[in-house]
């Protein structure tokens, strides 16, 4: 009966390395799904990120991190019809740098950026309730949209904003340099619908009425 016992030992032992085996490539396997989990995981979440900072960059300026126009145009969009429905006041104000070419021209662009940064960085301290939008509107000029403002709030804000920039100074590394601002204001309860070019056009002959009075002014009216 020996024979037989060493036959059966073999086979249990063949077994054992069998499972042995199994077990091992389970885990093995275990290892390498948990492995790829987390790869998948990564990679999503690298893409969500990616995601967010495209989507972020579609309505951001990328050089003031303030809104673009294109993004500017909907929130616009929505404010204007909201103040037609509740017959409240919307205000849009421009601000346009002074001299912003001889600036750029004098000292170069990457001075003429750090302007427009300083300026979008002020225009959002100025704006502390969260309806207000500050965007930047191209070149040197930036719009801002203040819901619920009627003309001598609205006055008030562009004044500040008027003084904060004229407080700017900008490190050219030969002197600090100091600069301002023109702002046109307008300030109306829409009365159509379709009216919203209107209050930009107004806010920008506000604009040209500060320029030609001899800018770093506020006309609203």
């Amino acid at each position: 009966g020996k024979n037989f016992g060493g036959f059966g030992d073999k086979i249990n032992e063949e077994k054992e390395k069998r499972l042995q085996a199994q077990e091992q490539a389970l885990e093995a396997q275990t290892e390498l799904n948990k492995n790829l989990d987390n790869m998948v995981r990564q990679r999503t979440e690298e893409l969500e990120l990616a995601n967010q900072k495209l989507k972020e960059l579609s309505f951001k300026d990328p050089l003031t991190g303030l809104y673009n126009r294109r993004y500017f145009d909907e929130l616009y969009d929505i404010e204007f019809k909201r103040a037609f429905r509740e017959k409240s006041d919307l205000c849009v104000a421009m601000v346009d740098i002074d001299h912003f070419k001889r600036l750029n021209d004098t000292y170069g662009h990457q001075v003429g950026d750090q302007c427009l940064t300083k300026v979008a960085s002020a225009l959002s301290a100025q704006l502390r309730r969260p309806p207000d939008i500050a965007a930047r509107f191209g070149g040197e000029e930036f719009i801002l949209l203040l819901p619920s403002t009627d003309l001598d709030g609205a006055a008030v804000v562009a004044e500040n904003v008027r003084k904060a920039i004229e407080m700017i100074l900008v490190d050219t590394e030969k002197e600090m340099v100091s600069f301002t601002a023109s702002v046109g204001v307008y300030s109306a309860v829409p009365t159509e619908r379709d009216e919203m070019q209107e209050f930009i056009k107004k806010a920008d002959e506000n604009l040209y009425k500060a320029k030609t009075e001899g800018r770093n002014r506020v006309v609203a009216n």
